[in-house]
Parts: C-alpha cells; sequence; structure tokens
C-alpha cells in the first residue's frame, strides 16, 4: 500500500505514461485529479483495495487511452460515487481496440474519435460504459 498521489489541477498538467499506469493507493484523489490530460500508452488498472476514490477524476480531467495495441480498462470494484472517470478519449491504433475488464463510470464525455465502438470488447456480458452528469 502507498499513500502517494498525482496531483493535476491545471487545464496545462499533462502526464505521458508510455506503459501501463497501476494503482491502488490509500490516499482518496477526490479534487487531486480535476483537469489536465494523463495520456497512457499500456492498460490502465486501478485498484481499490486500500482506497474505493483511489482514482476519483471531477472538474474537466482527461484519460487519453493512445496505444497500439490492446488497451485494458480495469477499474476493481469502482462504483459511480467511488473510483470513475472525467473524460475518456480513444486514440488507440492497435486492431484489438480496448478492452473493459469491469464496467467503468464516466462523469463527462467520451471521444472516441470514430473508432472505439467498432473496436470495444468487453471480457463479460455484464460490463458497460456508465455515462453520467
Amino acid at each position: 500500500s502507498s499513500s502517494g498521489f498525482l496531483k493535476m489541477d491545471k487545464a496545462e498538467d499533462y502526464v505521458l505514461i508510455k506503459g501501463s499506469y497501476i494503482s491502488d493507493s490509500s490516499s482518496n484523489t477526490k479534487g487531486y485529479l480535476s483537469a489536465g490530460t494523463m495520456e497512457v500508452k499500456g492498460d490502465m488498472t486501478v485498484g481499490t483495495t486500500y482506497s474505493r476514490n483511489s482514482f476519483l477524476a471531477t472538474g474537466n480531467h482527461t484519460v487519453l487511452l493512445s496505444g497500439d495495441s490492446l488497451q485494458s480498462i480495469n477499474f476493481g470494484g469502482a462504483y459511480a460515487s467511488e473510483s470513475k472517470l472525467v473524460n475518456l478519449e480513444i486514440a488507440n491504433t492497435g486492431e484489438e481496440g480496448i478492452a473493459l475488464v469491469q464496467t467503468i463510470y464516466i462523469a463527462g464525455r467520451i471521444n472516441d474519435n470514430g473508432i472505439v465502438f467498432e473496436k470495444l470488447k468487453k471480457m463479460s456480458p455484464e460490463i458497460f460504459v456508465i455515462l453520467f452528469a
């Protein structure tokens, strides 16, 4: 367990993760991921072992998935009021696209660049993308 967290609170904040983003922090990130763009080239895995709010984006924060092969999104145990994304942009150029390991909650918008829903793979029929404002 770690109590570390990433703070992105300015529109110009930008973090490029050339591999996978993996977090299972004990910190509540509400208010710390409120602006800017986090670009992820690999998988995105958010654990909720120590805090169900270990990735609680607010404001106008954006996650950009821009890999060139299969990328998976896994928010373990995520619920609408707990770990969630605000904006999700898909720029994945791989043939396999994006795989959802579990239902994800998005409080803002999805920019799929015309490709995500053609290549979106759900690991089971009970997995959804839930949009709410």
